[in-house]
């Protein structure tokens, strides 16, 4: 879920990395897995200022994302297929 979080917001290791204040080797053990609670937490922190929200399993459901900064739903876009550029 750290991944996909960095992955939403567009943004590569390093950036994360910088932006968060850890270290690029730091960041790629919370991502496999191998960090302890502290940087996970941190980094957790730092994508909730980004407007990124773990929501818990609830159910047969598992872990999810929720952010605040998509205005509108991908549904609710035309297809561009077929049509002519205005």
């Amino acid at each position: 879920m750290l991944v996909a979080a960095r992955f939403i917001l567009g943004q590569n290791q390093i950036e994360v990395a910088n932006d968060s204040g850890m270290s690029s080797r730091t960041l790629y053990k919370v991502e496999n897995g191998t960090a302890g609670i502290a940087p996970v937490e941190k980094l957790v922190r730092y994508y909730a200022s980004k407007g990124v929200t773990f929501v818990p399993p609830e159910g047969n459901s598992g872990w999810g994302i929720k952010v605040g900064f998509l205005t509108h739903s991908y549904d609710d876009e035309l297809p561009t297929e077929g049509r002519s550029p205005a």
